[in-house]
């Protein structure tokens, strides 16, 4: 059983529907709700998504209450208040086992999204990604990390009063550099409620792994771009599985299927 709940860019082509049809084969083979969550360049996970979300996970579970779901995700990002709404919604509905698939990437937002689940699917062209918090210059308009922004602030604190010190206090009011780290710890506890809720419910060493796993997405990292792939998600103490080559073949040809339709041909 498969529910249609956000192919963001696809609109009703023959693509669309090969697209549906790997699903309903995928839904089929591991009995199970399958729930794509494929997104294109230019969508975010927002407040929206979390309604849309809501109704269409609740109605496909009316049949069967009780069956597992897998969520195949394939995301950027966006707001991590929002993500985490949409993996306590689905850790809440599903009253099996929660599986997180990554075909392609899972980044920032959406890697908090993935730790909701009871494990995160992955193969060799998978990757989730730090989920260090994300401002907005007021100048450029540009999202910054706030990794970089502490960066910077540690190799300006060495220098004398400078118009680059000046330039920066411009951009970055001195008063919000303390939200700045407030909003890091509040990543970190999101992640850990998420950890502690499902993949380590039952380990007697579960909130401490969940920290340690939070702190590790959230400061371990320089760049935001950076690849986490699956041994890394495994080194770093997640719990990953890799599906058998016919439920993971099925995985991979609709995300492709989504990549040469939206993120490669640009249908609209």
């Amino acid at each position: 059983m498969s529910a249609t709940t956000s192919m963001q860019g696809m609109r009703p082509t023959h693509a669309l529907e090969s697209l549906r049809e790997k699903l309903r084969r995928l839904a089929e083979l591991r009995e199970t709700l399958v729930i794509p969550l494929l997104m294109d360049e230019a969508s975010v996970i927002d407040r929206y998504l979390v309604s849309e979300i809501y109704d269409n996970v609740r109605e496909a579970l009316r049949e069967r209450p009780e069956c597992d779901i897998d969520v195949i995700i394939h995301s950027g990002g966006g707001d991590a208040d929002a993500a985490y709404h949409i993996a306590i919604i689905l850790q809440n509905l599903c009253r099996g086992k929660l599986s997180m698939v990554i075909p392609r990437y899972a980044k920032s937002a959406a890697t908090l999204l993935a730790c909701g689940g009871d494990v995160i699917v992955m193969g060799l062209p998978s990757e989730l990604g730090p989920v260090d918090p994300q401002v907005q210059d007021p100048t450029s308009g540009r999202w910054v990390s706030v990794s970089s922004i502490d960066n910077a602030l540690r190799y300006l604190s060495t220098l004398n009063r400078s118009p680059l010190l000046e330039e920066l206090c411009k951009r970055i009011p001195v008063l919000e550099i303390g939200d700045y780290q407030r909003l890091r710890d509040h990543i970190k506890d999101l992640l850990t409620g998420l950890l502690t809720r499902r993949m380590f419910r039952d380990d007697p060493e579960g909130e401490e792994k969940a920290k340690s796993i939070a702190a590790s997405l959230v400061e371990r990292y320089s760049y935001h771009g950076r690849a986490i792939t699956k041994s890394e998600a495994e080194s770093l103490g997640l719990k990953v599985e890799q599906w058998d080559d016919e439920a993971w073949k099925l995985v991979w040809e609709a995300y492709r299927i989504f990549e040469q339709a939206v993120l490669v041909e640009g249908v609209r």
